[in-house]
Parts: structure tokens; C-alpha cells; sequence
């Protein structure tokens, strides 16, 4: 049966050109960040998760959908054979079904089960409406670019980037895993002066400073787990500065979004039943992004029950504790003091 599917998602895509990323007529774009899905058993949160991100597709219609990792939980993996597709392919099937692009930075889960890394975003790329990439394994598994071209599709607009954050271990270091330094490289070889947004799994180092420093707004009710090195990506975006936001995932219970040295960074919001969380105080959902043709953008959060939650970043109220580490990244537990 899987490689029937694979096989029919293979004619598609030759029959099909891979759709193109367009502004629509009013010149806005809208992109929806799922994370952490987890689809893991089917007798219980896949039915679940699968019907509520079709009704956040009903409600938003969105132009493209940006995966920020954390499928499946691998390590749940039974030894049976097709355990990665039989919990891929429904999801794929279901964005399919509404003609929505995506593109999928792996997490830290995803390879953990009977494929590897790259072979989760090879089967991905075999369904018709999947921009995922593969580049050389240095770099990571799904590290690339596509493009937002004007509604006549003829220039490119903006660029949304997908970074390959790893696993566990940075350099030897322990802890969450990060992005390579050949990745930065590619990074800054291949900006070439559009505005855009950046989307990976393991949130970068400079989350944990700007929680620490600056005005945030949104849940942090966990551990931050970012890299356990700073390899230097968000350097290499303020020296350009063309990305505008960075989107992560990885944190169950941490939605934070502010400004750190300029540049806007938001965890998206768990969006499956699979695996821990959210916290009790927080709803399921998905990150918006509404990016326009004069470079401007904006964000909110769609909640399960169909709220919509937009905040404004202008205060420190919910800094209740200072995070010295990012999880693990000493061999103990950071120390971790309340106010």
C-alpha cells in the first residue's frame, strides 16, 4: 500500500508542475506554522489532531503551510515496517485534499523511527503539493528556500527559509542540537536581498536572551530547550538583515514572541495530541504569519476552539524566573531560580 501511495503521489507531481508561491490580488500571503504535531497512535490522537487542523485550514485558507518539525514521536517506534508513512501520510493527504503548499523542517523526533533523516524528507518531497528539500547532509537534511513571488508571478518577493536544527549534541556539546556552520554558510552565500522569514524546529540561543532581556508576551511554562551552541544563524541574519521573524517549535508549553537586537522571534503553538502538553492554561493551535508585498508582516495565534489570539509585546509581566542555560546544555540541569 505505501509504495502504491508513493507511486500515485509520484505521477501527480510528473503530470503537475510543483505549485508556485504567489501574493494574492489585495498583495498579502498567508502562511500557517504547524509544530509538534506527534501523530502517534490511531486509536487515539491522530483522528484528533488530523480534525483539528482541518478546521484551522477552513478557517484561515492559508497560501502556504510551514512545518516546523516533530511529525511523530520516533522513539515510540514499534519495529514495524512503514511506521514513518503510515503516520505521514494521511497528514499529507489531508493538505492535499486542500491544495495548500508546504514545506517541512525536520525536528527532533522525525528520524528516530524506521527512516532516517533524509529519508523522512524524500518521502515527503514525493507528494505533489510538498516543497521540502534535501541539500548535501552537512548542512542538515531540510535545510533550503522557496519563494513568494508577486500575484503575477513573475518576480520574487520574499524568501521563507527552513533550517535543519538537528537533534541532540551541537559540536560535541551537550544538549539540543543546532544548525551546522556550512548551513550559516549557505545562509549568507545565498541571500540575495529579499525580506524573509526563517522557520526550524530547535529554537535558536538568542530566544533564551531575549526572555531573559527583553519584552516578551505569550506562555513560557517550560524549560526553554534551545541549542546547546550558538553556531551563529542569527548573527548571520542581522548582518544581512533581510529576515524579518524566525519560527521554531520544539517547546510544548512556550509560545513567547518579542524583539531581540531588532529582529522579531515566536515560537509557534503545539499544534497535535501527540506527546506532552500544552500546559492547562494554554489551547492547541497554530502560528500565523501574514506576510505583504511592501515587506511588512504580522502574526497571531488560532486557538483550537477558534479564537484568535494577538498580542501586544510591550511589557515584562510574565517573567517569572531567569533561565541561565538552555536545557541541557551543561551536564547538569541549568539552574533555573524563580524571582
Amino acid at each position: 500500500m505505501r509504495y502504491l501511495f508513493i507511486l500515485l503521489f509520484a505521477l501527480t507531481c510528473l503530470s503537475y508542475a510543483k505549485p508556485q508561491l504567489k501574493f494574492n490580488a489585495t498583495g498579502q500571503f498567508k502562511i500557517m506554522q504547524l509544530t509538534d504535531t506527534h501523530y502517534d497512535y490511531f486509536n487515539q490522537d491522530i483522528p484528533q489532531t488530523l480534525n483539528m487542523v482541518t478546521n484551522f485550514l477552513q478557517w484561515e485558507k492559508p497560501d502556504f503551510v510551514a512545518f516546523t518539525g516533530d511529525l511523530i514521536t520516533g522513539y515510540l517506534w514499534n519495529g514495524t515496517a512503514d511506521w514513518f508513512y503510515d503516520r505521514w501520510s494521511p497528514h499529507a493527504a489531508l493538505l492535499t485534499k486542500f491544495g495548500v503548499p508546504w514545506g517541512y523542517a525536520l525536528g527532533n523526533h522525525d528520524g528516530e523511527a524506521d527512516l532516517d533523516r533524509r529519508q523522512c524528507v524524500e518521502l515527503d518531497m514525493t507528494a505533489p503539493f510538498s516543497l521540502s528539500k534535501t541539500g548535501p547532509a552537512y548542512m542538515g537534511n531540510s535545510t533550503f528556500y522557496v519563494q513568494v513571488y508577486d500575484k503575477f508571478g513573475k518576480k520574487p518577493l520574499w524568501n521563507l527559509w527552513f533550517f535543519d536544527t538537528g537533534s541532540q549534541v551541537c559540536y560535541g556539546i551537550p544538549g539540543w542540537g543546532c544548525l551546522t556552520h556550512e548551513a550559516v554558510q549557505w545562509y549568507i552565500s545565498n541571500e540575495k536581498g529579499l525580506p524573509g522569514l526563517a522557520f526550524m524546529h530547535i529554537p535558536l540561543d538568542e530566544y533564551l536572551q531575549m526572555y531573559n532581556l527583553q519584552a516578551t508576551a505569550g506562555f513560557y511554562e517550560e524549560i526553554m530547550a534551545c541549542s546547546s551552541l550558538n553556531t551563529g544563524l542569527f548573527s548571520a541574519f542581522k548582518a544581512k538583515g533581510m529576515v524579518k521573524g524566525v519560527g521554531c517549535g520544539h517547546n510544548h508549553e512556550i509560545d513567547l514572541e518579542g524583539y531581540f537586537a531588532g529582529l522579531y522571534l515566536a515560537f509557534g503553538r503545539k499544534s497535535g495530541y501527540g506527546s506532552y502538553g500544552p500546559a492547562p492554561d494554554m489551547q492547541r493551535g497554530v502560528r500565523m504569519w501574514v506576510i505583504n508585498e511592501d515587506s511588512s508582516f504580522y502574526t497571531y495565534i488560532r486557538q483550537e476552539d477558534g479564537s484568535i489570539m494577538q498580542r501586544t509585546i510591550n511589557d515584562l509581566s510574565n517573567h517569572t524566573a531567569i533561565q541561565d542555560y538552555c536545557m541541557w546544555a551543561q551536564y547538569n540541569l541549568p539552574n533555573y531560580h524563580i524571582l
